[in-house]
């Protein structure tokens, strides 16, 4: 394992056979406070955000996503009538808005859309550092 520290295997604050269980909990954990969140909240980029904005007759659909500079999960779609109120100062950014959830939990061609385009994003991000990394220049 590349470090910048040298440590002692044993040392590890949690063992590395319970990292994922503590991972997906934690992940599991802001979804299950994301959907319960009435607006949506986010600090430098991390929390929760809306995408989308596809046109219809009572306003527009808008996914609720959990975000880490990237939308992650998504949350929950809804139909948005208006914003009720809306604040952005270059690292937060809050909104609050009157709407209802879409039927069937998900508007999938909005999910599709973005998931695709955030982890190509990603994606694409890892294998140039891969690049980087196991270039063979040292």
């Amino acid at each position: 394992m590349l470090t910048c520290v040298r440590v002692d295997p044993g040392m590890a604050l949690i063992s590395p056979d319970k990292d994922q269980l503590v991972i997906f909990a934690c992940f599991s954990i802001a979804w299950l406070m994301a959907l319960l969140q009435k607006g949506a909240f986010s600090f430098q980029g991390v929390g929760v955000r809306f995408y989308g904005r596809e046109r219809i007759d009572d306003g527009y659909i808008a996914t609720k996503w959990l975000t880490a500079g990237f939308p992650l999960l998504p949350i929950r779609s809804y139909v948005v009538a208006h914003t009720i109120h809306g604040a952005s100062r270059g690292e937060f950014e809050y909104q609050e808005n009157a709407m209802q959830p879409v039927e069937g939990y998900f508007h999938w061609p909005q999910i599709l859309r973005t998931g695709l385009i955030s982890y190509a994003t990603i994606s694409w991000c890892l294998g140039c550092l891969w690049l980087m990394f196991n270039s063979g220049c040292r």
